[in-house]
C-alpha cells in the first residue's frame, strides 16, 4: 500500500507540473513573450511544484501563481518589459502604466496582474471600436497603430452622432473626421469610466 501511495503521489506531482507548464505556456502566448523569456518561464515551470492550474488559460490560477511568491524575484522583475511586446513597444511603455509609476512606486506584479486581465484585439482601417452611448466597460491601450475619435464636422462644431431623422442619402454625404488621435503608447476610454458620469460613452 505504501508503494501505491508513493506512485499516486508521484503521479499527482507530475500532473501538477504538467498543469503549471501549460498554464505558463498559455500565459506566454497571451502576452507574446519572446523565445528567451518563454524558455525561462518554461524552465521554471517544469522544475517547481505547481499550484492548481488548468489546460485552458485560467486567469484565476495565473493570478494566484503571480502573488504566491513562488516565482523567482529575478524573473518577476524581468517579465514586465516583455509583456505584449509588439514591434518595439510593450505594455509597460504605455502611458497608462507609466503615469502610475511615479505616484505609486509600482511593483512588477502590477503589470503582470494587469496583463492577466487584458485581451488583445486587432482592428483594421475604419473599424469602429465603440460608438457614443455604448456602455463603458473597457479601457483601451494602443500597442501598435493609430486609433481616432471621430465626428461629423459642422458650423456649430463636431457632431458625434447622426440624427435618426436624416435620410440615408444625407448621412452618406456627411463625412466622419478625426478630432483626437491615440497613437502607440497612448490609451483611451478612460474618461467615461473614471468621470463617474454614468455608464454611457
Amino acid at each position: 500500500s505504501q508503494v501505491i501511495a508513493t506512485l499516486s503521489s508521484m503521479d499527482k506531482s507530475a500532473q501538477q507540473l504538467v498543469h503549471q507548464r501549460q498554464l505558463c505556456d498559455d500565459f506566454a502566448d497571451h502576452v507574446h513573450l519572446n523565445h528567451k523569456y518563454r524558455s525561462m518561464l518554461a524552465e521554471w515551470a517544469g522544475s517547481a511544484l505547481s499550484v492548481k492550474g488548468n489546460r485552458t488559460y485560467n486567469k484565476k490560477a495565473m493570478q494566484s501563481l503571480l502573488i504566491s511568491g513562488a516565482l523567482p524575484r529575478q524573473l518577476l522583475g524581468q517579465l514586465p518589459e516583455q509583456l505584449f511586446k509588439i514591434k518595439g513597444t510593450s505594455l509597460v511603455q504605455n502611458r497608462f502604466v507609466k503615469c502610475c509609476e511615479p505616484a505609486f512606486n509600482l511593483s512588477p506584479r502590477f503589470s503582470l496582474l494587469m496583463a492577466v486581465m487584458m485581451h488583445q484585439r486587432y482592428y483594421s482601417t475604419k473599424d469602429t471600436i465603440y460608438l457614443k452611448h455604448d456602455h463603458s466597460f473597457s479601457l483601451f491601450l494602443v500597442l501598435h497603430g493609430i486609433c481616432a475619435a471621430v465626428a461629423c464636422p459642422s458650423l456649430s462644431g463636431g457632431l458625434e452622432e447622426m440624427s435618426g431623422i436624416e435620410s440615408q442619402q444625407a448621412q452618406a454625404i456627411r463625412k466622419l473626421s478625426p478630432y483626437q488621435l491615440f497613437v502607440s503608447g497612448r490609451y483611451f476610454g478612460d474618461y467615461e469610466i473614471f468621470a463617474c458620469t454614468g455608464m454611457g460613452r
